[in-house]
Formats: C-alpha cells, sequence, structure tokens
C-alpha cells in the first residue's frame, strides 16, 4: 500500500474520484477521432505520407500514445523510437513489448554515446560531474534534447509528425527539459489528462500489466523516478495539481479543507512559477477537459 507524505489517503481518494473522467471509453474514442482528424489535415511531402512519431520509451505515457495512435490511424501510419540513454536500459525491452503488440515499425537508437560526447566536450568549458544532483539534471537535460533531435531528424525525412506524450501534471510543474521531451512536439494526446486519467486508460485499452506496474521514469539514468524527483507519489501529485490549478484554490483553503502539507504546495507553486516560459511554447493537442487557462491564487 502506497504511503502518503503530503496528503492523508482519505482526502487522495476523494479528490481523485472527482478528477476522474465519467467515461473512459468514450474518452478513448474521443481522443482517437482527434489524432484521426490532425492526421487527415497533414499533406504529403514529396510523394510521401504521413507518418506519426512517437518516442516511445515503454513507460505508461508514451504507451498509452502509441496505442491511441495505432487505434486512431493504423499501425502502417505509426514509428515508434526508443532512444535508451544508458547500457542495460529497461526501456528497450518494454518499448519491444508495446510494438510486438501494436506491431509499428519499431526502432531503437541509442544516444548514450551522443550525451558523452557532450558531457566531455562541455566540461572543457563548463564542468558537468554526473554524479552529483546539479550535473545529473544537466546530463538528463540534454538527453532529452538529444531525443528530441533525433526524432525531428527522422521526421524531416519520413514527413512526419511528432505526436506529445507529456500529460497534465507534469505540465504544470514543468517537469521536461525545454525544447526537449517530452514538452517538444507537434501534436499533444496526454495535455489535459491527469496521471489517475492515464492509468484508467491503460485499463481501457488492455495494455500489458507489465507497463501499467513499471515505475515512471525519465531513463535518463539507472534508478531516476518522477516520484523521488519530485519528492511525492503520482497521486498526490494528481491532487495538487488539481486544486491548485484547475479548481484554483489557495495553499491555505487546500491546507485546512484537506490537510495537505504546506511545504509540498509551496514546492508545487514555485515549480509552476518558474516554468511559464515552457507552458508559453505549447502546441496544438488533445482538447478533452476547459480549462479556461490555469487558475492560481
Amino acid at each position: 500500500m502506497k504511503q502518503f507524505k503530503h496528503f492523508p489517503p482519505e482526502s487522495i481518494d476523494y479528490v481523485l474520484s472527482e478528477i476522474r473522467l465519467d467515461d473512459y471509453e468514450q474518452t478513448v474514442s474521443n481522443i482517437c477521432n482527434q489524432i484521426s482528424e490532425y492526421y487527415q489535415r497533414l499533406p504529403k511531402f514529396d510523394g510521401k505520407k504521413p507518418k506519426l512519431i512517437i518516442g516511445l520509451s515503454g513507460g505508461i505515457d508514451s504507451t498509452i500514445v502509441s496505442h491511441l495512435a495505432t487505434r486512431a490511424v493504423g499501425a502502417e501510419n505509426v514509428i515508434t523510437i526508443n532512444m535508451p540513454a544508458y547500457d542495460e536500459d529497461e526501456s528497450i525491452e518494454k518499448s519491444n513489448l508495446v510494438s510486438r503488440v501494436l506491431e509499428t515499425e519499431h526502432y531503437i537508437i541509442p544516444i548514450k554515446s551522443i550525451v558523452e560526447a557532450e558531457v566531455q566536450n562541455i566540461s572543457k568549458y563548463f564542468p558537468i560531474n554526473s554524479e552529483i544532483e546539479t550535473g545529473k539534471i544537466r546530463t538528463g537535460n540534454y538527453a532529452s534534447r538529444a531525443r528530441v533531435a533525433v526524432l525531428y531528424d527522422i521526421a524531416r525525412e519520413v514527413n512526419g509528425k511528432i505526436l506529445g506524450t507529456g500529460n497534465r501534471t507534469e505540465f504544470v510543474q514543468g517537469y521536461a527539459a525545454k525544447w526537449g521531451t517530452p514538452i517538444s512536439f507537434d501534436f499533444g494526446v496526454l495535455d489535459d489528462l491527469y496521471k489517475v486519467d492515464v492509468y484508467a486508460i491503460a485499463e481501457v485499452l488492455g495494455v500489458s500489466q507489465e507497463i501499467i506496474d513499471a515505475v515512471s521514469t525519465t531513463g535518463y539514468y539507472k534508478g531516476q523516478s518522477h516520484e523521488e524527483e519530485l519528492g511525492a507519489t503520482l497521486e498526490e501529485q494528481d491532487v495538487a495539481a488539481y486544486l491548485l490549478f484547475e479548481k484554483g484554490m489557495s495553499k491555505e483553503a487546500i491546507v485546512k479543507e484537506f490537510g495537505a502539507s504546506a511545504d509540498y504546495l509551496d514546492s508545487m507553486l514555485q515549480r509552476y512559477s518558474r516554468s511559464a516560459d515552457k507552458r508559453a511554447i505549447r502546441q496544438e493537442h488533445v482538447a478533452l477537459r476547459n480549462f479556461g487557462g490555469d487558475n492560481v491564487q
């Protein structure tokens, strides 16, 4: 059973029940229709039919996007690409599992050598110590941008468009490298979905339990996880994001009504404030909720 540090369990259960959409079967249909409509607008280029490209880590978000895209436009029009950043990366086998199920055109393109070359080069001027936290962040951010560079290079070759895999809870926290994954794309799929929505959709789509149970990670180094890096469970992140930025509640009101940790809400608000520039580059995406702009008190 998960241990929550920032909200009591009863508050988590109550708010998640409010967040969840009414009908996830219908949500899947809605998303697929919007992906299909986007795809139908894409022109041929040099006689090449468009392709939808997904950076497939084998994590829950990219797996869901891959399932939805193939359902929307057919596997023959989807390319999935795994870009491991270190040796023996578990994402390789997970992405292979997903691609085998979906029958997508799939590639493994390691970026370890690209990242190592950059670390060696830039360290001549601005040293990077990848053993400490700041060095890990710099290295991870570069890996994130390297992945985007790979995706767009391939997109140019095959007349492709990149599908975004970032979700709503990551978006309001700015949990992405600017101009890196998962914030740089042509058409976003999960932008209006909280993590609880993503897992509900996984159940509807029949996603492998191995993928559902996997720890959420960026995959920039072994042992990294979203929950550890952000200091809260995925459920707590959903709840805080919903109450602060969709409901527009003040920190004080959330502490009083839901028994939340004021320090954690402060950290969420700080991440939101610091990432305003990232939200400014938002691209077209599947629309599921009418946020009408984020509300912050």
